[in-house]
């Protein structure tokens, strides 16, 4: 004979619900890990293109500190 337990009932249904929270909250992770894998795949510039910047920033750089270099020593 089974005996209808109202407790034993609750306790599964509250499983059950935490278990599709936890199941929503894995497919929202892996959704938001394949988003963030597909920006990180894209290619924002071209190496030439930060060659060139990485270039012209030295340069800058470069002729501020010779100036200040020179100052100094007078």
């Amino acid at each position: 004979m089974y005996i209808l337990d109202i407790g034993h009932s609750i306790v599964e249904s509250l499983r059950t619900f935490l278990f599709s929270i936890f199941e929503a909250l894995l497919n929202a992770i892996i959704t938001i890990y394949d988003l963030f894998m597909k920006v990180a795949e894209q290619r924002l510039f071209d190496t030439e293109t930060i060659q060139s910047l990485y270039g012209r920033i030295g340069l800058i750089l470069g002729l501020f500190m010779i100036f200040r270099l020179t100052f100094s020593a007078i």
